[in-house]
């Protein structure tokens, strides 16, 4: 599925090593390569005049054990040339799609292989989560 924006085309395993700073443990925690900047960032106290408007956030906490239970977030991911495919995930919802067919919808909480569409299931929900899309779409450079 490499090459998609199913969850086996970009989600890959991380490796953060730190002795004496962070303890060995696992984390299923949903993270974004943008996630290192505002973390790294936090880590050697650079201060910012103004919001950098960045779009990762600083997942220390999450790394060192302090935070246990992660915030609700959104991942949005365009790939390819020309918007070849999309996805958002929004909290456990992920919709997704590949040029010019219909948005699926998935449960990655319960449906960690994205077997079971749930677009035609729950419109209103596949609503909402456009309305998310859309949002963070219009942050894009055209």
């Amino acid at each position: 599925m490499k090459g998609t924006v199913y969850e086996g085309g970009y989600r890959v395993p991380a490796i953060a090593s730190w002795p004496g700073k962070l303890n060995p443990h696992k984390l299923t925690t949903p993270m974004h390569v943008s996630d290192w900047l505002p973390t790294i960032a936090g880590l050697v106290e650079y201060e910012v005049e103004e919001d950098p408007a960045w779009d990762g956030q600083d997942v220390w906490p999450m790394l060192t054990g302090q935070n246990t239970e992660p915030a609700q977030r959104t991942i949005y991911i365009v790939w390819g040339k020309h918007r070849l495919r999309e996805a958002l995930r929004h909290g456990n919802l992920k919709i997704l799609r590949s040029r010019d067919t219909p948005w699926e919808m998935y449960d990655l909480e319960k449906d960690p292989y994205e077997t079971t569409n749930l677009a035609e299931k729950m419109p209103e929900k596949l609503n909402e989560l456009l309305e998310v899309y859309r949002l963070e779409r219009a942050k894009d450079a055209e």
